[in-house]
């Protein structure tokens, strides 16, 4: 589906290259980014967004699908529409959150028992 963030994303690649074509990441020149580009300049990005934010970036480029799907609300048929898998076992795969676990009340743990 076409979002308007999609459809703004598009448009700014329109303006970076001096030649129209179908690549969304291409060159200046309109022709596709090669997969050893795209690793640098991934790379770079890493490097520029621990620098100036102090995260660590020990995560791959493919590490930002599984994020995408894991922090997609619905269900896990909504999550098989957003990541465009024919399998509930691939959506599985990259679904990566964790039921959250709420924190014990050590107060109450801690307190000695009351004589009944």
């Amino acid at each position: 589906m076409w979002s308007p963030r999609l459809r703004e994303a598009i448009a700014l690649s329109e303006t970076l290259a001096e030649k129209q074509t179908n690549f969304v990441l291409r060159r200046p020149n309109g022709q596709k980014v090669h997969d050893r580009s795209l690793q640098d300049y991934w790379q770079a990005a890493k490097k520029q967004a621990a620098l100036e934010y102090g995260i660590t970036t020990d995560f791959t480029f493919h590490d930002l699908k599984a994020k995408g799907i894991s922090d997609y609300e619905g269900t896990m048929a909504d999550k098989q529409r957003f990541s465009g898998h024919k399998e509930f076992a691939q959506v599985n795969t990259y679904d990566r959150k964790v039921d959250m676990v709420p924190p014990l009340n050590l107060k109450s743990i801690n307190q000695p028992k009351s004589d009944q």
